[in-house]
């Protein structure tokens, strides 16, 4: 096996077609995250984006996207902190180990916080689990809905609240549809104030941040692209979900809400709307992504395991890493974990209209 290591800002269209062509045959990797166009994006406003890509023969058998900290072998997921699924991108037989793909890369320590269970053989290095919660609409829509109606009272009265938004507020309008930048710039704006609001770190504080999300709007393939599901009723914009999507499902990542609507559950009904929406396209999913939320619990269907941990390489910085000490610190309470994890517990309740 031949392995090579790469800036993703120089990867060949060669070597992109491979990349899809073997998440065509993973349907259990069809996050965006897992997408080469998401590598891309971020490496366009970020530094030390590489991608190593191991070779058997002509055929390429491995692929492995990380983020090189500067002057140190030691190694993050591309774009972490927004990064909801994490890891190894092979073939279905693909034998090829995440510590391998890290020794390869130069790294002694590649650090994860969503390690997706199938990505790798990441569960040997974990030392924590999450879950990331799935609305799956592969059997449609009215299947679906019929279920979580019975499962939950508050999803039963959402078409009440849509009612009595038409009452008291005019016509409701739900789009699903590329954003533009002005809606990325509302969205970006609007976030960050509810950081505020609520305490949590502003992770949409650093410029590249920004510039990502102003990508995400420019990027339109077969493949992968931004998507925004909006909700307005009369002249009112109450709720909007920034998201990705993939040919198999949309994936929510930056969902706000008018706090001066919250009454009506607008970040709610827009997810019901946006999972009909979903489903009428011919896709799988919706991804709520992880992290505690009563209201991923009440739409969520299906789940899917993510770890985080650190992978050690035959180093060393591996060896003087060591699993008990500086990387469970940082897996713990490091960058990555405590503030992330209450950002997504506080800011995505507050999103849906919540009590946090």
């Amino acid at each position: 096996m031949r392995t090579t290591t790469v800036p993703a800002r120089q990867i060949e269209p060669g070597l992109i077609a491979a990349w899809r062509e073997i998440l065509d045959a993973r349907p259990d990797l069809a996050s965006p995250f897992f997408r080469p166009e998401y590598a891309l994006m971020v490496a366009a406003c970020r530094p030390g984006v590489f991608v190593t890509v191991a070779r058997r023969g002509s055929e390429v058998v491995g692929i492995f996207p990380f983020e090189r900290r500067a002057r140190m072998p030691v190694g993050d997921p591309v774009g972490a902190e927004f990064a909801d699924y994490q890891g190894l991108i092979t073939p279905p037989d693909g034998a090829w180990t995440l510590r391998e793909a890290v020794r390869a890369s130069g790294l002694g320590v590649w650090r994860f916080n969503n390690l997706h269970h199938a990505a790798g053989d990441g569960e040997q290095w974990s030392q924590g689990r999450d879950t990331s919660w799935i609305i799956d609409v592969s059997e449609g829509f009215d299947a679906y809905d019929a279920w979580a109606a019975t499962r939950s009272r508050q999803y039963k009265r959402l078409a009440k609240k849509k009612r009595r938004m038409v009452k008291d507020l005019g016509p409701v309008r739900f789009d699903l549809r590329p954003p533009d930048d002005g809606l990325v710039d509302h969205v970006v704006s609007a976030k960050r104030r509810q950081y505020a609001d609520t305490g949590v770190p502003d992770a949409l504080g650093p410029d590249w941040t920004r510039e990502m999300m102003r990508n995400l709007a420019r990027t339109d393939t077969p493949g992968f692209g931004g998507l925004a599901a909006t909700l307005h009723a009369g002249d009112s914009l109450l709720a909007v979900d920034l998201g990705m999507r993939t040919p198999d499902g949309f994936h929510s990542w930056l969902p706000v809400m008018d706090r001066d609507y919250r009454s009506y559950s607008p970040g709610n009904v827009l997810l019901r709307l946006t999972a009909k929406a979903v489903a009428e396209r011919g896709m799988r999913f919706v991804d709520l992504g992880w992290g505690e939320g009563s209201y991923k619990e009440r739409f969520a269907n299906a789940t899917v395991p993510v770890h985080r941990g650190a992978v050690l390489a035959p180093s060393v910085v591996g060896s003087t890493w060591g699993v008990g000490s500086a990387a469970a610190g940082w897996v713990r309470g490091g960058p990555l974990h405590k503030p992330a994890r209450m950002l997504k517990h506080v800011a995505s309740g507050a999103a849906q209209g919540e009590s946090v």
